[in-house]
C-alpha cells in the first residue's frame, strides 16, 4: 500500500456530533469521512460511484483513517491505549495525561517512553481552535430558540486525513470526491454552509510512512481508524490487546431510503488509538433497517507499529 496525507483547510466552522446540538467536536472518524465520500460519489457518478469505493475497500485497495488535527507543520495521532509507568508521577500529571486526547507524532515516542511533558503539549494543542455556541430561531414550528455547537480551526489548523491506496486510480478518483465533498461541507449542518474546506496534498513525514508501511514489523501494532473486526477474527484479534469501545449510531442520510427519517442500526466499534498484537482486516457493514437499500458503516483498520 502506498500512504499520503491530505490536509483539510476549513474556511468555515464545522459542526461534528457528540450528543447534544450545543457541541462540537473537531474531528471525525473514519466512517462518517467514508459516508460522505459515498454521498459524492452518488451525486457525481450514481451507483457505480459507491460501488467502486465499497469494492476497493473490501478488497484492501483503500484504506482511510480517522480525521486528526494539525496545526501549521504538527500533525496530532490518537493517544495510545497504553499504560504508561513512570517513576514519582504524581495526580497532577496523571490528571494532564488524562486530558490528552492526541499526541504530536514528533513527540509520539515520548509519550510512550513516560517521558512527555504534559503541560507543554496541551499548550500546544489549544492553539488547534475554540467552540462558539450559536443561538438559532426553528423556522418550521413554535418551540424556540436552540443552540448549535460550531468549532473554528486557528489559524493554520485544521484535520488531516491518511489516504492509503494500491493504484493511482484509486487516489485520483478520492481526490476527485475530496474536491466536490469541500464545496459540500462535512458534518452536521452543511446546509447552514458549515463544513467547508480546501483540501490540500501533503508530503507524508518519513517516520510516519515507515510506521505505517512497515507496521508488521512491529511488535504491537496502534489503529488509526475506528474499527470492527469480523467475527471470524475476534478471538484473535482482542487476545492481549487494549482498546476502547465506542457506539457509532445516527440517522440515514437518504431520501429514497424510507418515507421518514430512519436511524442506522447501532454498531459497537474499536476506537482508534487501541492498540494489537494481531492485526485484522475489518469490514464495510450494512446498517439498514429494513429500508430500500443498503446503507454502509466503514470499520476497517489503518495500522501504525509502535515499539512498546
Amino acid at each position: 500500500m502506498k500512504y499520503t496525507i491530505y490536509k483539510l483547510s476549513f474556511y468555515t466552522g464545522i459542526h461534528i456530533g457528540e450528543g447534544r446540538l450545543s457541541k462540537s467536536g473537531y474531528v471525525f472518524c473514519a466512517d462518517i469521512f467514508f459516508s460522505a465520500l459515498c454521498q459524492e460519489a452518488l451525486k457525481l457518478y450514481g451507483e457505480s460511484g459507491i460501488v467502486k469505493l465499497l469494492n476497493w475497500t473490501r478488497k484492501e485497495k483503500l484504506l482511510l483513517s480517522d480525521g486528526m488535527p494539525y496545526i501549521g507543520n504538527t500533525f496530532y495521532l490518537p493517544k495510545p491505549m497504553v499504560r504508561i509507568e513512570k517513576e514519582n508521577q504524581d495526580a497532577s500529571v496523571r490528571k494532564q495525561a488524562k486530558k490528552l486526547s492526541f499526541v504530536s507524532l514528533q513527540h509520539y515516542d515520548e509519550f510512550l517512553q513516560g517521558n512527555l511533558d504534559f503541560e507543554v503539549e496541551l499548550k500546544e494543542f489549544s492553539r488547534l481552535g475554540k467552540l462558539e455556541v450559536r443561538t438559532r430561531l426553528n423556522k418550521r414550528d413554535d418551540t424556540g430558540p436552540y443552540q448549535v455547537g460550531v468549532f473554528h480551526y486557528g489559524r493554520n489548523a485544521g484535520i488531516y486525513v491518511i489516504i492509503a491506496y494500491e493504484e493511482e486510480e484509486v487516489l485520483d478518483y478520492i481526490e476527485d470526491l475530496l474536491y466536490s465533498l469541500g464545496c459540500a461541507g462535512i458534518g452536521g449542518k452543511i446546509s447552514s454552509g458549515l463544513g467547508k474546506f480546501e483540501p490540500m496534498f501533503e508530503e507524508m513525514p518519513e517516520s510516519l510512512e515507515q510506521r505505517l508501511s512497515d507496521y508488521q514489523a512491529y511488535p504491537n501494532k496502534i489503529t488509526l481508524s475506528v474499527s470492527l473486526p469480523k467475527e471470524n477474527e475476534l478471538e484473535e484479534s482482542l487476545h492481549q490487546a487494549n482498546y476502547g469501545i465506542v457506539l457509532r449510531s445516527g440517522f440515514i442520510a437518504s431520501s429514497t431510503y424510507a418515507e421518514n427519517f430512519q436511524k442506522k442500526k447501532d454498531l459497537y466499534c474499536i476506537k482508534a488509538g487501541s492498540l494489537f498484537f494481531n492485526t485484522y482486516k475489518g469490514d464495510v457493514y450494512d446498517v439498514s433497517a429494513g429500508g430500500t437499500h443498503p446503507v454502509y458503516r466503514y470499520a476497517k483498520p489503518m495500522f501504525m507499529g509502535v515499539e512498546k
